[in-house]
């Protein structure tokens, strides 16, 4: 059934049934969004193995591994850290005017929803985060002039979120939001 996007007001993220009227609903008329107890089940499950991954020392991309071009460098288990930090700080590196509101929102649902389908073995936190600054209007600035990474087919835009819960970008929105 094909509602009419400004009449949805409310939305649960699996991470297998977003529909395009609910993508709008959310990304241009603010509907709420919550995550799907199914999601966070499999994203605990998903993150576990990936711990466990980590904890063996089994060779795993992006897990006990570089991403891109350092997959074959091995990660040292006190460095895992620095690595989250450094791939998000790779992904914020842009110039130009920003994207809208609009567009920023929709780039955030659509990672909250891909990671919510706990393949992904990120800490639900993420999501968590992702789907409270969209309930509160906490929009990150995403200027436009992408850079080379980022242009790359499969590249995440929206890593700007977590950079800007960091502390270190601009967000658009609420002042008195917090998340």
């Amino acid at each position: 059934m094909i509602m009419n996007p400004t009449a949805i007001k409310h939305v649960v993220v699996d991470g297998h049934s977003l529909t395009l009227e609910s993508f709008v609903a959310i990304a241009r008329y603010n509907a709420t969004v919550e995550l799907a107890p199914s999601a966070l089940e499999a994203m605990k499950k998903s993150r576990a193995l990936a711990e466990k991954i980590a904890a063996e020392g089994r060779v795993a991309y992006g897990i006990t591994t570089g991403f891109g071009e350092f997959q074959k460098v091995a990660v040292p288990k006190e460095m895992s850290n620095q690595l989250s930090t450094n791939l998000i700080l790779s992904h914020c590196t842009a110039t130009g005017d920003p994207y809208s509101e609009e567009v920023v929102r929709g780039m955030m649902l659509l990672r909250a929803n891909a990671l919510c389908g706990g393949v992904s073995g990120v800490r639900p936190i993420l999501v968590e985060m992702l789907l409270e600054m969209l309930n509160k209007g906490v929009t990150p600035v995403v200027p436009e002039g992408l850079s080379r990474l980022l242009r790359r087919p499969g590249s995440s835009r929206s890593h700007d979120a977590p950079h800007a819960r960091q502390g270190r970008g601009h967000v658009r929105g609420r002042e008195d939001a917090r998340c």
